[in-house]
């Protein structure tokens, strides 16, 4: 089977044979803590409510940790949540955040980010393309958002 190889496979190649001198500089360039990738184009937008494009998701998906992230089986698993309850009838959901976590400024992230996060995706003003992925599941949602959503057939 042939397969395409990704910009980042390609450098990962490259970096594997790249002389010694090489390597030192490129790791020198920006530091340990320095993530380059290879986007292919301009950025059009990196708010995380209003971008519906691959580019800026995969800048986004590189930057940011929402409570949950997808395993390399696509399965959940916790990422900012420490856990979660679920009630019986499974309309509540209450997520415990792990302790320590921090912006980038090092100021404690809260619940209440979230919140405000959810919320103003869900907004009438701000929602953006992918607003259904918050606004159809939950109750009370803005109705101009839920008008805006559709329930999804996965085959």
């Amino acid at each position: 089977m042939l397969r395409r190889r990704s910009p980042s496979c390609v450098w990962c190649s490259w970096w594997a044979a790249a002389p010694s001198k090489s390597r030192a500089r490129a790791s020198r360039v920006g530091g340990p803590n320095t993530l380059r990738l290879n986007l292919q184009a301009e950025i059009p937008d990196l708010d995380s409510t209003t971008t519906a494009d691959a580019v800026a998701a995969g800048v986004l998906n590189n930057v940011m940790e929402g409570l949950y992230r997808l395993d390399e089986d696509e399965q959940p698993q916790p990422a900012m949540a420490q856990s979660v309850e679920i009630s019986d009838d499974k309309l509540t959901y209450i997520f415990t955040l792990r302790d320590g976590v921090k912006w980038s400024n090092g100021d404690p992230v809260t619940a209440q980010n979230f919140e405000y996060a959810w919320l103003r995706a869900m907004d009438p003003e701000t929602a953006g393309q992918n607003s259904s992925l918050v606004s159809w599941y939950i109750r009370g949602a803005p109705s101009s958002a839920r008008a805006r959503a559709r329930p999804r057939t996965w085959q």
